[in-house]
């Protein structure tokens, strides 16, 4: 069993962006997350009233839901990316988390962007793909807030 699940954290490891040191990463990932949040910010910000709210997950999920799951954005950004680094910055406002970026454990050089606080981190490199099966009792990124920050 061991074996099974190096082989998936390996797996895993091997999507995530390679760089050669952590300030690379860091560079590009913070960066990467700041162009994903002002394309969403552009594209459907003003409409879904995002003010950074545990609130305005419902509305952000809704509206993802709504529109057929859509993987880009008008300006091209990722949108389930987009998604956990909206969710990574009301983490961060609401919750006392901080942005952070860590190599792998299983991959050297490979990175991850995510937020933590003490005893908790939160990797988003992956994004966030609310589905409705997840949302079969609706607000499954609101539920997901809500567990970590709102309690």
């Amino acid at each position: 069993m061991a074996g099974q699940g190096t082989n998936t954290a390996v797996a895993s490891g091997t999507q995530l962006p390679e760089f050669s040191c952590q300030q690379e990463a860091e560079a590009a990932l913070f960066a990467w997350r700041d162009e994903a949040l002002v394309a969403l910010l552009a594209d459907v910000g003003a409409v879904l009233k995002f003010d950074f709210s545990g609130k305005s997950l419902k509305r952000l999920e809704a509206w993802f839901l709504g529109n057929g799951r859509p993987e880009f954005a008008a300006a091209g950004c990722s949108v389930p990316h987009a998604i956990g680094f909206y969710l990574g910055q009301i983490f961060r406002r609401t919750g006392g988390f901080a942005w952070m970026v860590q190599e792998s454990p299983s991959m050297p050089r490979r990175y991850e962007i995510g937020v933590k606080r003490p005893h908790l981190a939160i990797m988003l490199t992956r994004g966030e793909r609310p589905s409705p099966h997840d949302s079969a009792r609706k607000h499954a990124l609101w539920r997901r807030w809500k567990r970590y920050v709102d309690r």
